[in-house]
């Protein structure tokens, strides 16, 4: 069986160097409009880590002050007060991931990343008569241990964006009730 092979004319096999170009423009092209969806995706991914990683910590605050005991130094507001406060601000790393810290001030020339606020205010029983719980209605630190009947604990965190450099973010809230 023979087989006939008819060979083209010359120059018509191939791409000429003009559709190549073209092919790569337009390839080209498509790849840069794709970059700033990459670029995008990187800075989101960042800002997620760090939403969950000071999110853990807010969570921890929280635990950690759950399972204190109700008179626990940490929850006893000072007296003439109505609400007891403490700050402190992530620090980034200087080793990479994992080296963040919490401390409760800045060292000159540090931004930290996030500002954790915990609020602890106390109320007695009487306060939810109606449903709802007024600012008037708390108990201040001289407060009698018995009154105090239970005590709302709230870990707000505050992203300092201009230091991060990742997109804008919400600021994170996160409340309990303690009972006595």
């Amino acid at each position: 069986m023979d087989v006939e092979v008819s060979a083209g004319k010359p120059g018509e096999a191939g791409f000429s160097m003009i559709e190549a170009l073209i092919a790569a423009a337009i390839l080209l092209i498509i790849a840069i409009g794709l970059i700033p969806m990459f670029t995008q995706s990187i800075l989101n991914n960042a800002a997620g880590s760090d939403y969950t990683t000071s999110s853990v910590h807010a969570k921890d605050e929280l635990e950690n002050l759950q399972d204190a005991a109700f008179h626990n130094e940490a929850l006893v507001i000072d007296s003439g007060d109505v609400e007891l406060l403490t700050t402190d601000f992530w620090l980034p790393g200087t080793a990479g991931l994992g080296d963040e810290l919490w401390t409760d001030t800045v060292p000159s020339g540090s931004e930290p990343r996030w500002t954790r606020t915990t609020g602890v205010t106390q109320y007695s029983i009487i306060a939810f008569d109606d449903g709802m719980l007024a600012d008037a209605e708390r108990k201040n630190g001289n407060a009698q241990p018995t009154e105090v009947h239970f005590k709302i604990i709230e870990v707000r965190l505050a992203n300092n964006k201009a230091q991060s450099g990742l997109p804008p973010g919400p600021s994170l809230v996160y409340r309990m009730i303690k009972p006595f």
